[in-house]
C-alpha cells in the first residue's frame, strides 16, 4: 500500500517532457502509465539562495541522516544474517563463522531501504526495484538498485579471489551488487583522489582488477590484491562522507583487512616504485580516517623510502622520438611518485607542525619541476605501455607542475618559520612575520599564473586559490604581532576566504575534501578569525564587522566542523572549542581587555584533545590565551 505524500518538485521525466507532474503521490500518473521510474528531479539552483538557507538545508540533511542511522540500528536487531530460519547454508563456511560487521550493516541497509515497518519484508514490485524514490540516498547512489532481482538472493555467498595468505570471505551482497559497489568505489578514487595525488596507473590497475574478478590471478601475482583492495577501501571512505554509521565504513574495513594480508607479499617484491606506492596508498587511507599519528608515520615512511631508493637524487632520462622529447615510463612514474611524496610530506609537516622528512637541499627539485607533459597528451609510438594519458584519471601536467611549485613555496615558508623560531628562542626575542618577505611575492606570482592554466582541468580553479590562502596564513607565525598592525586585515581576509571557499565551492562538488588535514586547516582559519576579533584594536574590529562576508565565514566554519564531528568522534573537540570561543567572542562581544568572563572547566580537557589531534602549537597558544580565564578562576571555584 502506497502512502500519498506531497511532491515538492516535478520528477525527472515530467520535467524533461514538460508535462504536468502529479504532486499528490510518490509515483506520478505519467510515470505510472508508461511504467518508467519516477525519480525526483534535483531542484534548480537560484542566485537568490542565501548562505543562511544553505546552512538550514544542511541542518535538515543532518537531521535526516540521524533519523536514518536510528532506523538502521533498529533494523539491525531483526536482520542479522543468522536471524532468518530459512536461510540457505553458505558454501565453504567454517564451523566458527560469525556474522561480521559488514554482514550486519549490509543486511540492515537492505531491510531499511525495502520497508520502514518492523516486519522487514522485502517488496517484490519490479517498479519499486527499478525506480523507487531514491532522493534520500547519496547523490552518486541514486538510480542504482541496491535490492536483488528475482533470481538473486540476499544471502548468496560468493568467493573473492585470493591467494596464499588470503582466506575465503563470504558476504551477504550478491555478486552483481558487490561488483556494482566495487565499480563505484573505484570511480570515486580515480575521480576525486587521483586527480590531487596522481601516483597510480589507472589502466594497469583496472587490468589487475578485471583479472582478479574473473579469477585469473596467479599465485605469483597475488600481491596485486593489495593495490586492488586499498583503492576500493579509500574509495569507500570517501563515499562515507560524514555518516559514521554508514555501510561504506564496514566495506572499507573489509577491503583494508584483506589488503593487509597481501601486504607482506607486495613488500617482498624488489620494485622500489611499488613499495613507495603502497606507503602512499596507506597514507591516503589514513588521511581520510581519524588517525593523525598514522598519517604522519605513513607520510614520513613514504618519503624515507624515496630516499632509500635514491629517487630524490634521480635525473630524468629523456628519449628523442620524432623531434619530441619523452622520458621512459619507469622514470616518469618515479618522478610522479616522488612529487606526491614530496607534496604530502610538506602538507602534513605544515598541518602537524613538525619538521620535513627530507630537506629540499637533499632533493633534486630541478628534475621534478620539468613536466615532460607531452607524453601525457600524445604518447609516443615506441611507448605503448605508457598509461598516464587518461583524461579522467590525471589532471593536466601543467596543473600538477603548478601544484608542485606551490608545495615548494610551502616548504620554504615552513623552513623559514622554523629558523625564525630557533633564532628567536636563542636570542629571547619575538618571532617576526613574513608578510613583507619574498615568499609572499612568490605566492602572489603563483596565484596570478592560475589564469594561464587550461580550463578543462578536473581541479577547481577556486580550490587552487584556496591553497594560496592556506599559505598566506602560514606567513604569520606570530599572530599576536599581526593583530597590532594593519597586517591583521590580510589575516582576516585570508581566513575568511579559506572558510567560505571550502564550504560553498568544494562541498557541493562532492570532492574528496573530508580529510584530517582539511579539518586542521579549517579549524586554524576559524580560530585565527576569532583571535583577530578578540585581540585586535577596536577600530580594526569595527571595520571587520562591516565586511559582508565575515558572518558567512563564521557560519561556514561552524557547519564544516559539525560535519567533521559527524564523521569522526575525535573531531568533536574541534567543534566544541570553536563553538565556545565563538559564543563568547562574537555573540557576547568579549575582548582581550575583559577579565571577568569565564569558561567551563571542560575547556582544559578539550585543549588536551586538540593537542592529541596534532593541532599546531601556535594555534593552541591562541586558544589558551583566549581561554586563560579558566586557569585563573578554576582554583577559587575548587575550594
Amino acid at each position: 500500500m502506497q502512502v500519498d505524500v506531497p511532491r515538492r518538485i516535478a520528477c525527472q521525466r515530467c520535467r524533461h517532457r514538460k508535462k504536468k507532474c502529479d504532486h499528490k503521490r510518490p509515483i506520478c500518473g505519467e510515470c505510472r502509465r508508461t511504467g518508467s521510474a519516477c525519480i525526483q528531479a534535483s531542484p534548480v539552483s537560484s542566485a537568490a539562495d542565501s548562505a543562511a538557507k544553505h546552512i538550514r538545508s544542511l541542518e535538515r540533511h543532518i537531521n535526516s541522516l540521524e533519523e536514518y542511522i536510528i532506523e538502521l540500528e533498529e533494523a539491525a536487531k531483526y536482520s542479522t544474517p543468522g536471524a532468518g530460519p530459512s536461510l540457505p547454508v553458505l558454501p565453504k563456511e567454517t564451523p566458527n563463522h560469525q556474522p561480521s560487521n559488514d554482514e550486519r550493516a549490509i543486511s540492515a541497509f537492505e531491510c531499511s531501504r525495502s520497508s520502514p515497518s518492523p516486519t522487514l519484508t522485502l517488496r517484490k514490485s519490479p517498479k519499486r526495484i527499478g525506480g523507487g524514490d531514491t532522493s534520500t540516498l547519496i547523490p552518486w547512489l541514486r538510480d542504482i538498485s541496491m535490492l536483488p532481482t528475482g533470481t538473486e538472493s540476499l544471502y548468496q555467498g560468493f568467493e573473492l579471489q585470493g591467494s596464499s595468505g588470503i582466506q575465503t570471505y563470504h558476504n551477504v551482497y550478491s555478486s552483481a551488487i558487490s561488483r556494482r559497489l566495487d565499480a563505484i568505489y573505484t570511480d570515486i578514487y580515480f575521480k576525486d583522489v587521483q586527480c590531487s595525488w596522481p601516483f597510480l596507473q589507472e589502466r594497469q590497475w583496472r587490468s589487475w582488477s578485471s583479472q582478479q574478478d574473473d579469477g585469473l590471478v596467479s599465485r605469483r601475482n597475488s600481491w596485486q590484491g593489495f593495490f586492488i583492495d586499498m583503492v576500493r577501501s579509500v574509495g569507500a571512505l570517501v563515499a562515507q562522507k560524514f555518516d559514521r554509521s554508514s555501510e561504506h565504513r564496514d566495506r572499507s574495513e573489509f577491503y583494508y583487512d584483506r589488503a593487509q594480508k597481501c601486504l607482506p607479499l607486495m613488500l617482498g617484491r624488489p620494485s622500489r616504485i611499488s613499495q613507495t606506492q603502497s606507503s602512499l596508498l596507506l597514507t591516503m587511507h589514513a588521511i581520510h580516517s581519524e588517525s593523525p599519528d598514522v598519517i604522519d608515520a605513513q607520510a614520513s615512511k613514504s618519503m624515507m623510502q624515496c630516499a632509500i631508493a635514491g629517487l630524490n637524487q634521480n635525473s630524468p632520462v629523456i628519449d628523442q622520438t620524432q623531434g619530441q622529447s619523452y622520458e621512459s615510463e619507469d622514470r616518469f612514474m618515479e618522478r610522479q611518485v616522488l612529487r606526491v611524496c614530496y607534496g604530502l610530506d610538506r602538507l602534513i609537516a605544515t598541518a602537524f607542525d613538525r619538521p620535513v622528512s627530507i630537506p629540499d637541499e637533499m632533493i633534486n627539485t630541478e628534475s621534478l619541476e620539468r613536466s615532460g607533459g607531452n607524453n601525457l597528451a600524445i604518447p609516443a609510438a615506441n611507448l605503448p605501455t605508457l598509461h598516464l594519458c587518461e583524461t579522467s584519471s590525471f589532471p593536466d601536467i601543467d596543473i600538477t607542475d603548478h601544484r608542485f611549485r606551490l608545495r615548494q613555496i610551502q616548504s620554504k615558508i615552513h623552513s623559514m618559520v622554523e629558523r625564525l623560531e630557533y633564532h628567536a628562542h636563542c636570542q629571547n626575542k619575538l618571532i617576526t612575520n613574513l608578510w613583507m618577505s619574498n615568499l609572499r611575492t612568490d605566492l602572489d606570482r603563483w596565484k596570478e599564473n592560475l589564469t594561464n592554466l587550461q580550463t578543462h582541468s578536473t581541479i577547481s580553479f577556486r580550490w587552487l586559490s584556496n591553497l594560496y590562502y592556506y599559505n598566506i596564513l602560514a606567513l604569520f607565525p606570530n599572530m599576536n604581532l599581526a593583530v597590532q598592525s594593519e597586517e591583521v586585515f590580510h589575516v582576516v581576509r585570508a581566513a575568511s576566504q579559506v572558510l567560505r571557499n571550502f564550504r560553498f565551492v568544494q562541498i557541493p562538488e562532492q570532492k574528496a575534501c573530508y580529510t584530517w588535514t582539511a579539518l586542521t586547516h579549517q579549524f586554524q582559519a576559524g580560530i585565527t578569525l576569532l583571535y583577530c576579533f578578540w585581540a585586535a584594536q577596536t577600530r580594526f574590529v569595527l571595520e571587520f564587522q562591516s565586511w559582508p562576508d565575515i558572518q558567512t565565514a563564521f557560519l561556514a566554519c561552524s557547519a564544516t566542523l559539525s560535519e567533521f564531528a559527524l564523521r569522526w568522534n575525535n573531531a568533536n573537540a574541534f567543534k566544541l572549542v570553536f563553538d565556545i570561543l565563538h559564543d563568547r567572542v562574537i555573540r557576547l562581544g568579549r575582548r582581550s581587555l575583559d577579565s571577568d568572563w569565564t569558561y567551563s572547566a571542560e575547556m582544559h580537557t578539550l585543549i588536551e584533545q586538540l593537542r592529541t589531534g596534532r593541532t599546531q602549537r601556535r594555534l593552541l597558544a591562541c586558544v589558551e590565551e583566549m581561554s586563560v580565564a579558566v586557569g585563573s578562576e578554576a582554583a577559587p571555584q575548587s575550594h
